[in-house]
Formats: C-alpha cells, structure tokens, sequence
C-alpha cells in the first residue's frame, strides 16, 4: 500500500482509511476471538455481520459514552 502511495497509485487518505480500518479489525478481532491476526478462514457471512454490527453500534456507543463526540 505504502508503494502504491508513494508513487501516487493511491490517495493519503485511503491511506489513512485503510490504517484505520486495520486497527478497528484488529482490535475486534482481539475482543470477540482473543487474538488480533485474522486468517482467511474467518471471513464467513456471519463474521462480516458482527464485525458490521460492531461497527455500526458497538464502536458508536464507545464513542458516545466517553464523551468524544
């Protein structure tokens, strides 16, 4: 990715996008299963919809309740 940016393939901010949904994949991952590395095995309809739901509704009220928005 950093290859692609530096030679001007892609944005700083998909970049930017793409760290930060790394870091919320991982740190779901880390919640749900206990470890932070995914392997391809685990991409299953059902775990797309957690990590969705997650996103959508658990990350959110995080946010809300520790006052950062």
């Amino acid at each position: 990715m950093e290859k692609k940016l530096n030679s001007g393939l892609r944005e700083k901010g998909t970049h930017t996008s793409y760290k930060t949904l790394l870091k919320k994949l991982r740190n779901f991952n880390l919640v749900k299963y206990g470890y932070s590395d995914l392997s391809f095995h685990d991409l299953t309809s059902d775990f797309v919809q957690d990590f969705d739901y997650y996103l959508r509704n658990i990350l959110v009220l995080g946010i809300i309740r520790f006052g950062c928005i």
